[in-house]
């Protein structure tokens, strides 16, 4: 009997010993902990832990399951939550009340097409612990979806010392009061665009005007003043300040979040970035060149201060920025100076540009008006707008064609179906403008050209902006 006993209870003991050996051996010993509870249980024994994240009904980050790879490795796989992918973003906003996520940041990080995820619903979710973010991303559906944006675009701001001197009040510069006359002329478009042609690197390095420029940092504050979102910074006088002045411009357009700039740049870092601004769920790029820098040179090795055009160097950005943006804007400073009409190199590089895919081509650097144009690639079917000068916006210059310039605006439609997106560029006005200056140095201001000059000089505006299109309309006022 006793011996019955005994070896009843040595097999008890054998099987309990067995199920301890079974389950040691099949990882046990995390399941059912939160994250931080297996990391310290890990630390304690020195076991090395490589974290998995699942979908799971269970709690938020607790083991759900796990395997042993080897005496002092597991693999744990925690819960992230259910998968919220098809539900809607109410649903998903409704696992922030679970504590463990309550802090956690909720980021919509795109809108695609699909087929079988009705629109409105969710496409992609993730949870990242490390970052205490949940990204996710919406479906727009099946159905075509066209959003309209509206762009307006100016010419240069070029800032001589007259204007500087006028602009001058209590020890620093306002510009504001010369843009009051013609600022209701913007509202209503979502981008707007300007040359800042004279390099704004701050009156700290000295202010300087023809033919080596710098220009007060304030004039980055009346142009957001004036609604302008976009700025182009790759011209002939980029480098008049040399790198300090692109360094300290730089600086200053950081304070505005809602501005991109383009075409010079403070690290080779920030040079391979495409500048792109989103509005309505739209992504637009804005890439910028210049032809030179009146003979000053980029330092070797810092290339990244100034966009000097090249194909190769275009077809490059271009390619990426076609990958991140829906609409692909290109600022080219080019052509001679004070002639109405664009050169045969122009108009190569123009097509060009449409042949990469460019949306809108905004042209700069000869101080007047040049014409607008479609050109079409019978090939790819691409339609790109362009408008060969700008003219001057605002400046000290002389002559009544150098003192006219224009505001431009552009309906950019953007249809997002499954078979990709397409741009199309129409309702196109110009605005014809004028600033001046009383006795030439004090109160500029900028106003529309009718208001100012007579019929014929409109006409002949309007003749020349139109010699290759008629397909834009030429108008007194916008607003």
């Amino acid at each position: 009997m006793k011996r019955k006993i005994i070896l009843s209870t040595l097999l008890a003991i054998i099987l309990i010993g067995g199920i301890l050996l079974y389950l040691n051996l099949n990882n046990n010993i995390f399941v059912g902990k939160d994250m931080s509870e297996a990391k310290k249980y890990a630390e304690d024994h020195n076991y090395t832990l490589k974290i998995n994240e699942k979908y799971s009904d269970s709690p938020y980050f607790e083991v759900i399951s796990e395997n042993k790879k080897s005496n002092n490795e597991y693999q744990i796989n925690i819960s992230k939550g259910i998968d919220y992918n098809g539900k809607t973003e109410s649903d998903l906003k409704a696992i922030t009340k679970d504590k463990s996520v309550a802090d956690f940041k909720l980021l919509k990080n795109k809108e695609q097409m699909n087929k079988d995820i009705e629109k409105g619903k969710i496409l992609e979710y993730d949870i990242n612990l490390d970052k205490k973010e949940i990204s996710y991303a919406i479906s727009l559906g099946s159905d075509p979806i066209t959003t309209k944006l509206k762009l307006a675009a100016v010419g240069d701001i070029l800032i001589h010392d007259t204007i500087y001197n006028d602009a001058k009040v209590s020890g620093t510069y306002d510009f504001k009061p010369i843009f009051k006359d013609i600022k209701k002329q913007f509202s209503g478009h979502d981008l707007i665009y300007a040359n800042q042609e004279s390099l704004a690197g701050g009156a700290k390095l000295g202010l300087s005007s023809y033919p080596t420029f710098n220009s007060p940092h304030q004039i980055t504050d009346a142009l957001d003043y004036l609604g302008v979102n976009m700025i182009s910074r790759a011209n002939n006088h980029t480098l008049d300040a040399g790198e300090k002045g692109v360094l300290s411009a730089s600086k200053y357009y950081k304070r505005f979040d809602n501005i991109i700039t383009a075409g010079s740049y403070s690290s080779q870092k920030e040079r391979d970035k495409i500048s792109i601004i989103e509005k309505k769920g739209i992504k637009v790029g804005l890439l910028s060149y210049t032809y030179g820098f009146n003979g000053f040179q980029l330092p070797e090795k810092k290339e990244y201060l100034g966009n000097l055009f090249s194909n190769e160097q275009a077809k490059r950005d271009i390619d990426k920025a076609k990958k991140q943006a829906d609409v692909v804007v290109v600022a080219m400073h080019w052509g001679n100076e004070y002639e109405p009409l664009p050169n045969l190199e122009q108009k190569k590089q123009a097509k060009f540009l449409n042949q990469q895919g460019v949306d809108i081509i905004l042209g700069s650097h000869p101080h007047v008006l040049e014409p607008v144009d479609f050109i079409k690639n019978k090939e790819t079917k691409q339609e790109t707008f362009v408008i060969y000068s700008l003219g001057n916006f605002l400046s000290a210059q002389d002559k009544r064609e150098r003192l006219t310039g224009l505001i431009l605006s552009l309906d950019i439609d953007v249809t997002k179906s499954l078979d990709g997106t397409k741009v199309k560029v129409s309702n196109g006005k110009m605005m014809p403008t004028y600033n001046y200056a009383n006795n030439g140095i004090r109160d500029y201001t900028i106003v529309p050209l009718k208001d100012f000059k007579g019929k014929p000089y409109y006409y002949d505006v309007k003749k020349l902006m139109t010699t290759y299109t008629k397909d834009i309309e030429f108008v007194n006022k916008l607003k």
